[in-house]
């Protein structure tokens, strides 16, 4: 049974009637789109949210790893990623 959106193991006879083709568009039915176009505007805002999260989190990471440096008296070498103590 052919489900839209889903492969399925083709038949040696489908593969024959199709000259060999084993082209995916050929065994794959188009599903149903991802995103519609009422919903667009909806997902740029989950976009914006994300990356706005992603960004914070980013400030958040660095201000943990420069305390955990300065709590341990470590030091980096950027050019070369190297932690010395000092």
């Amino acid at each position: 049974m052919k489900e839209h959106g889903f492969i399925h193991l083709a038949p040696l006879e489908e593969i024959r009637q199709r000259e060999g083709n084993l082209s995916i568009p050929l065994y794959v039915t188009p599903g149903v789109p991802a995103v519609r176009e009422e919903h667009a505007g909806y997902c740029a805002d989950a976009l914006t949210q994300a990356l706005e999260g992603w960004i914070d989190s980013s400030f958040r990471v660095r201000a943990a790893i420069r305390g955990f440096f300065e709590r341990n008296r470590l030091t980096t070498c950027r050019k070369n990623s190297i932690v010395f103590a000092t």
